[in-house]
């Protein structure tokens, strides 16, 4: 046990019962339990308690044990002077200081239930394969309306580091859907590079350059390092070449290069497929940010890439100069729902003017089908239902949020856990 926890038990009442009485045997009635203090001095204050007759208003020391008051060196400081009650978990020892000035101390140990404090305990302590509450979790325990209240608060957090980087681009919102495709496409392994890579370059070439497929296509391969190369050159990539030493030359581009990853990644998904289907989007949506804006159901978002594709070199390549067998270059399903929940979704939610935009955003959601991932798989493993992109969304969220940093005192499912006595 730690005094985290204890103070975890105050502000949330997890208590047996109410009725307390102090050490000495007086009924304490506690009126309010003050606002929780994470920084220097007592717990809690702004606290309000009636003994005696008199109410009290002022701070709330919490212990483990009385004795932790002298091991904490407490009656050396004068924050502690506006002192209205002292809580501990054991009362070994009278706080002389405490007792001078009439201060009561209300002994916890019979008020807090076996189960309640094992299962904090064990939130806090126990090894775990995935989630800290793995072994306690039901269903049952996910508070109404956890998936909206996550996937909207995650949405708000990005909105805000969105319109940051829209502050560093004039205001060009086309700039910013760019670079979120760029990362969308680059799925975990690439997305980070993809993005600085069309940051990089920036609207305005990427904008003189849509027009022409080769040009633009040539632009990405060149700008991530992709056609270095200088053995077995077949046609194309000598076209690929030409033409983005050509753009080089005339947008005065510098020769940094991105050098994305192919490693643990399926052929389908390598930079150069991926890259290619970017510039076959580009080059074909020239107004893609109003369509986004402007989409009233899934099935315009479909529309927008239901025919996007590869150049058709990729027909029979994965790799620059190296054929194989005619394969599919098509946007999977899975991968365009990706699309929508990362990308477009949350680009219209960031800028839409609509006022139910809220409601809508959730809605969309609701209607795709949710990721497929270890994670998602785990939280199946734990019988918790995830039939939407909503509910993937939101517990993907509260598991990178919450249950990496072990975060289970701040976790409204963890409340609900410790309810279930």
């Amino acid at each position: 046990m730690n005094e985290h926890i204890l103070q975890y038990i105050w502000s949330k009442k997890l208590f047996s019962n109410l009725e307390f009485r102090c050490t000495k045997g007086f009924p304490i009635e506690v009126l309010d339990f003050g606002k929780w203090n994470y920084n220097q001095g007592p717990d809690f204050s702004l606290a309000k308690i009636k003994c005696q007759n008199t109410t009290f208003v002022g701070n709330i020391e919490i212990h483990i044990k009385s004795s932790d008051w002298y091991l904490h060196q407490h009656e050396k400081s004068d924050h502690y002077d506006s002192l209205i009650l002292h809580v501990v978990y054991f009362d070994d020892c009278d706080i002389e200081s405490l007792k001078q000035k009439n201060i009561p101390c209300l002994e916890l140990k019979n008020y807090v239930s076996e189960s309640v404090l094992n299962k904090l305990i064990n939130l806090n302590d126990n090894p775990f394969d995935f989630i800290a509450c793995e072994k306690l979790i039901k269903p049952n325990d996910i508070p109404l309306f956890f998936a909206e209240q996550k996937l909207l608060e995650k949405l708000e957090r990005k909105r805000q580091s969105i319109f940051e980087r829209l502050k560093n681009t004039q205001n060009n919102k086309e700039q910013i859907l760019l670079e979120q495709l760029a990362y969308g496409f680059g799925l975990k392994v690439n997305s980070e590079l993809f993005s600085e890579m069309i940051s990089y370059l920036g609207f305005n070439i990427l904008s003189k350059t849509r027009a022409n497929q080769t040009s633009l296509e040539a632009l990405l391969l060149g700008t991530s390092g992709l056609l270095n190369i200088n053995e077995n050159i077949d046609e194309q990539t000598k076209i690929w070449q030409r033409e983005y030493h050509f753009l080089v030359s005339k947008f005065k581009l510098s020769d940094l290069k991105f050098n994305p990853k192919f490693s643990k990644m399926r052929p389908p998904n390598f930079p150069t497929i991926r890259l290619s289907q970017l510039s076959f989007l580009i080059h074909q949506e020239a107004h893609l940010f109003s369509k986004i804006i402007n989409a009233k159901s899934l099935e315009d978002f479909n529309s927008i890439l239901k025919n996007i594709k590869t150049s058709k070199y990729w027909e029979t390549h994965y790799q620059i100069s190296k054929p194989t067998k005619e394969h599919s270059t098509a946007l999977s399903k899975d991968f365009m729902d990706l699309i929508i929940l990362n990308v477009f979704l949350p680009i219209k939610y960031y800028f839409s003017e609509d006022e139910d935009i809220n409601d809508q955003t959730i809605e969309f959601y609701k209607n795709l089908k949710p990721e497929k991932n270890q994670i998602i798989d785990h939280w199946k493993h734990l019988q918790i239902p995830i039939n939407s992109a909503l509910e993937s969304q939101a517990f993907l969220q509260h598991y990178r949020e919450n249950c990496i940093e072990k975060k289970c005192l701040n976790c409204g499912i963890g409340f609900k856990i410790l309810k279930h006595d």
